[in-house]
């Protein structure tokens, strides 16, 4: 973000340029998963 601000690019475009896919990008800028409560990712083991 601190990189987006300085260049004026997007964190796509930084993210695009890291080698980062589109696939990925999708799933990790998901408007809507990013403001529902909560965290994705597998479930803790007890």
């Amino acid at each position: 973000a601190k990189e987006s601000m300085r260049t004026g690019k997007s964190i796509r475009q930084l993210a695009r340029a890291r080698g980062v896919g589109e696939k990925e990008l999708n799933k990790v800028l998901d408007l809507g998963k990013m403001t529902k409560p909560g965290l994705e990712g597998p479930g803790g083991g007890g």
